[in-house]
Protein backbone atom coordinates (compact mmCIF):
# COMPACT_ATOMS: atom_id res chain seq x y z
CA UNK A 1 0.00 0.00 0.00
CA UNK A 2 1.35 3.43 -0.96
CA UNK A 3 1.33 5.68 2.09
CA UNK A 4 3.05 8.76 0.69
CA UNK A 5 4.41 10.22 -2.50
CA UNK A 6 7.15 12.83 -2.31
CA UNK A 7 7.87 15.29 -5.10
CA UNK A 8 11.19 17.09 -5.10
CA UNK A 9 11.04 19.39 -8.09
CA UNK A 10 13.76 21.79 -6.99
CA UNK A 11 16.30 19.57 -5.20
CA UNK A 12 15.23 20.65 -1.71
CA UNK A 13 14.36 17.26 -0.20
CA UNK A 14 16.97 15.13 -1.92
CA UNK A 15 20.38 16.05 -3.27
CA UNK A 16 19.78 14.62 -6.73
CA UNK A 17 23.10 15.68 -8.19
CA UNK A 18 24.96 14.24 -5.19
CA UNK A 19 23.02 10.98 -5.44
CA UNK A 20 23.69 10.83 -9.17
CA UNK A 21 27.42 11.34 -8.63
CA UNK A 22 27.56 8.70 -5.87
CA UNK A 23 25.63 6.18 -7.98
CA UNK A 24 28.03 6.76 -10.87
CA UNK A 25 31.06 6.33 -8.58
CA UNK A 26 29.67 3.08 -7.15
CA UNK A 27 28.72 1.71 -10.57
CA UNK A 28 32.11 2.47 -12.10
CA UNK A 29 33.90 1.23 -8.98
CA UNK A 30 31.99 -2.04 -9.05
CA UNK A 31 32.95 -2.52 -12.69
CA UNK A 32 36.60 -1.75 -11.93
CA UNK A 33 36.54 1.38 -14.11
CA UNK A 34 36.81 4.08 -11.48
CA UNK A 35 40.58 4.42 -11.63
CA UNK A 36 40.59 4.91 -15.39
CA UNK A 37 38.29 7.94 -15.20
CA UNK A 38 39.42 11.55 -14.87
CA UNK A 39 38.80 13.17 -11.50
CA UNK A 40 36.01 15.41 -12.83
CA UNK A 41 34.03 12.66 -14.55
CA UNK A 42 30.93 13.40 -12.47
CA UNK A 43 30.82 16.97 -13.78
CA UNK A 44 31.23 15.75 -17.34
CA UNK A 45 28.52 13.13 -16.83
CA UNK A 46 26.16 15.70 -15.28
CA UNK A 47 26.62 18.08 -18.23
CA UNK A 48 25.95 15.33 -20.78
CA UNK A 49 23.01 13.94 -18.80
CA UNK A 50 21.47 17.39 -18.44
CA UNK A 51 21.67 17.91 -22.19
CA UNK A 52 19.90 14.62 -22.85
CA UNK A 53 17.16 15.37 -20.30
CA UNK A 54 16.63 18.83 -21.81
CA UNK A 55 16.37 17.35 -25.31
CA UNK A 56 13.94 14.72 -24.01
CA UNK A 57 11.77 17.37 -22.34
CA UNK A 58 11.68 19.47 -25.53
CA UNK A 59 10.81 16.43 -27.62
CA UNK A 60 8.08 15.36 -25.20
CA UNK A 61 6.49 18.80 -25.09
CA UNK A 62 6.18 19.16 -28.86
Amino acid sequence: MIRAILFDLDDTLFNLSGCEAEALRRTLGGAGLLMSMPTDFTQTFAAISSGYWTAHALKSSS
